[in-house]
């Protein structure tokens, strides 16, 4: 069976979870995937994912230094200058954080993003973000999206490494 399963890319024999590793189809049903793979040092998982297909993983750029803190699960937002093709995320949804800090990752839609507009935003949507407040997070998405206005469409995306029984499928040494 070929196709894609949110992330998990799956042909006859082998599946691709992240890049460059490989894992052993154990079952395939038309809304679950069970593998084993083998992970960072050698470790060995069996992971079980059911969930509805989608036919490609998106893929949502960071800047460098975001890494450490969605690691370590401090950063669980970002705001971005709202496209409906790139950022309209539903609750649940698969898809890759390639970071500037040299990796990507896993990462999952908490809830379906949020859309305001830039002046509607409160001071606690751009803290959580990492900005001190509105006016900081205007300044700095000015290097982003020079054309931003307080009257564009800002797209909160919520999200979290996803987990198997509890446990992230990655995380910092602390």
């Amino acid at each position: 069976m070929c196709g894609y399963y949110n992330f998990i890319a799956v042909s006859s024999s082998k599946i691709y979870p992240f890049k460059g590793a490989t894992g052993v189809l154990l079952s395939v049903s038309k809304y679950s995937v069970q593998l084993v793979t083998i992970g960072i040092r050698g470790y060995i998982f069996t992971a079980m994912a059911e969930h509805e297909p989608q036919s490609q993983i998106r893929i949502l750029l960071f800047g460098k230094g975001l890494l450490a803190p969605t690691l370590t699960e401090e950063k669980q937002i970002s705001l971005r200058k709202f496209r409906q093709e790139a950022h309209d995320f539903k609750k649940g949804e698969y898809f890759i954080g390639s970071f500037k800090d040299d990796l990507d990752i896993l990462l999952q839609a908490t809830e379906d993003t949020e859309v305001k507009l830039f002046k509607e935003l409160s001071p606690d949507d751009v803290i959580s973000d990492g900005f001190e407040d509105v006016q900081d997070a205007f300044e700095k998405m000015h290097i982003y999206y020079p054309e931003l206005t307080m009257e564009d469409k800002m797209g909160l995306i919520h999200y979290e490494i996803p987990k198997i029984n509890g446990i992230p499928v990655v995380k910092a040494n602390k």
